[in-house]
């Protein structure tokens, strides 16, 4: 049997085991797990710890940490591993990188085409670099071996990423950042999220890369020492998010929001050309069979993503009917469908707005890195409808709401 066989067979056999692992089957969905109950008698944060956001420590929780700073306010510090791997109680840590990267073109086993965007356009694939013999110790055992033989020039496929690719034997993918032979298929719970994984380090061509740690505890107890010792390299106004496997769908950078592979599993995937000033110019056939203009309530005519109208519009209903209209000031919509990156930023994450899967509201009043004023009432109903709110988010972005899950 050859190795890419070997792995896809692991990987397939794995599934039910992935999913029980480190998601469960919902939110490999996109369903967000409930908050984590309060704990009687928990400890109060010592200054050390108080801006570090994270639950507490719930019993016989899963001992594998994530922990990632925000890239803007300049993201972990280079020595973090290096201080995790001295610190008490810490089994295994790993330093995994991810950025955007843009599919070219692919072929299959027999050469065929497999993706083949428009002319001056790409695809963008959400990449993560990962070392391979650190990885290993926080997938499910049936990816391990498929993590551990990744070599250089071989990239491996999410679940998902291999759905999206239509996955061959044989294949392979040409990204900006490079030529790869695909060596097999990883479960979504291995992959975090990302379509495909490479080993590291991050190619050159990555402009912006998004860091973030894994770290296997021995003991719950190891969790604020973790969160003291990452503390202690953080700089002037950073920010910390320490999350444990169980607490948030998938351990990566970003973990607030539904994964690009997730999105474009239930909303479609597309191609694009990105610009200078932080736009995209998408290609006008995927806008013509997804984007639209609806009226909803409040708000009038609102242009979306096809597939978030229904939920938008119950969410609306509710609002309207809670006697709440007034805590939404039409004339403050932020809008739902911008085909651009995160904050303009050219290089880095494609906002979901680009998906038409986002809403802001209220925005001159919620400015993004602010306390927000929204009402608590119309947040609460917005969640109920399935909606995450940037306004809990590390770095508060008090106008926004966007798609997680179906409600």
């Amino acid at each position: 049997m050859t190795k890419i066989v070997r792995h896809v067979v692991s990987a397939l056999a794995g599934v039910a085991i992935a999913a029980a692992t480190v998601l469960g089957a919902a939110a490999l969905e996109g369903e967000p797990p409930a908050e984590p109950p309060p704990v009687s008698g928990a400890a109060v944060p010592s200054e050390a710890e108080r801006n570090i956001d994270y639950a507490p420590a719930r019993p016989r929780q899963n001992r594998i940490l994530l922990a990632w700073v925000p890239t803007g306010t300049g993201g972990l510090p280079r020595a973090t591993e290096h201080l995790l791997k001295k610190t008490k109680g810490v089994n295994a840590v790993t330093v995994a990188a991810a950025s955007l990267d843009w599919l070219l073109r692919s072929t299959g086993g027999g050469g065929g085409q497999v993706d083949a965007p428009p002319a001056g356009m790409k695809i963008p694939v959400e990449v993560v670099a990962i070392d391979p013999a650190e990885y290993e110790a926080f997938v499910p055992p049936s990816d391990r071996a498929a993590v551990v033989d990744l070599g250089r020039g071989e990239v491996l496929l999410s679940e998902t990423g291999a759905e999206l690719r239509g996955y061959s034997n044989d294949m392979t993918v040409v990204l900006e950042s490079g030529e790869y032979t695909v060596a097999g298929v990883v479960s979504d719970a291995a992959a975090n999220g990302y379509e495909m994984l490479v080993a590291a380090p991050p190619p050159p061509t990555w402009q912006i890369v998004d860091r973030f740690a894994l770290i296997h505890s021995r003991a719950n107890a190891t969790r604020a020492r973790v969160a003291r010792t990452l503390k202690a390299g953080l700089g002037r106004g950073q920010v910390l998010r320490l999350r444990a496997k169980g607490e948030t769908p998938y351990l990566r950078y970003g973990d607030a929001v539904m994964p690009q592979a997730v999105i474009k599993a239930n909303f479609g995937e597309f191609a694009a050309r990105p610009l200078p000033d932080g736009t995209v110019v998408i290609d006008p056939r995927w806008i013509d069979q997804n984007i639209v203009t609806e009226r909803v309530p409040i708000l009038g005519e609102i242009t979306c993503h096809r597939a978030l109208f229904p939920q938008l519009r119950q969410a609306l209903v509710e609002v309207r009917h809670s006697n709440l209209s007034f805590v939404i000031d039409r004339s403050q919509f932020g809008g739902c469908y911008g085909p651009r990156f995160i904050g303009r930023v050219a290089g880095g994450r494609l906002s979901h707005h680009a998906w038409g899967i986002a809403i802001d509201i209220n925005a001159a009043d919620n400015a993004f890195g602010t306390r927000s004023d929204l009402d608590p009432r119309l947040v609460e109903i917005m969640e109920r409808f399935g909606f995450t709110w940037g306004g809990r988010w590390l770095v508060p972005d008090g106008m926004h709401f966007e798609w997680v899950r179906f409600p």
